[in-house]
């Protein structure tokens, strides 16, 4: 049985039954091949859920995006933990500080930061919106409304991935030519 909203869950299997859990989670190991348990950390310890979005609030956060192994339910014992964060406008984050507090909401586990800002990345972002999964929203619908955001910024750049690739194709060839 899951708990919260499904929407906003952190963490991806939450069960009240804890053999329940050992079970699903013994049998996601197997599928992966993987010949330890040890290395598979079951995911409802990711994060202290009341003190993050405390911490959200006190910071003037608009969003806060969990990406990357974790948020696709592959993170392991040695595996970082990537989040996005969406600051409110005239809000001047220090992102060192914001790293270090973040690790603590994660018990410790070495965190990988992504500050978004206007001009971030539109491949990163749509990794981001499209993998990832909201930990915190200051208002509903902040998450969906970036998601389409990343889709048409990822549209609109298409054009220029298209010619920095062809750009590379050229320059890797005149790089086997002059060899």
């Amino acid at each position: 049985m899951r708990c919260g909203d499904l929407s906003k869950i952190l963490c991806a299997w939450r069960f009240t039954h804890r053999n329940r859990h050992e079970t699903i989670t013994i049998v996601r190991a197997m599928k992966r091949g993987l010949s330890s348990m040890e290395r598979v950390l079951p995911q409802q310890t990711l994060c202290d859920d009341a003190s993050l979005r405390r911490y959200c609030r006190e910071r003037h956060i608009r969003l806060a995006v969990l990406f990357g192994s974790w948020a696709q339910g592959k993170g392991r014992q040695g595996s970082d933990v990537d989040v996005a964060v969406l600051p409110a406008r005239g809000c001047h984050p220090d992102p060192l500080q914001w790293i270090f507090d973040f690790q603590e909401f994660f018990f410790d586990r070495h965190v990988d930061l992504v500050v978004l800002r206007p001009h971030t990345d539109p491949l990163l972002l749509c990794e981001i919106f499209f993998k990832g999964r909201p930990l915190y929203e200051d208002v509903s619908g902040v998450f969906q409304a970036e998601r389409i955001r990343a889709w048409k910024l990822y549209l609109d750049t298409a054009p220029l991935r298209r010619r920095r690739k062809s750009f590379l194709e050229a320059f890797i060839e005149r790089k086997r030519r002059d060899s």
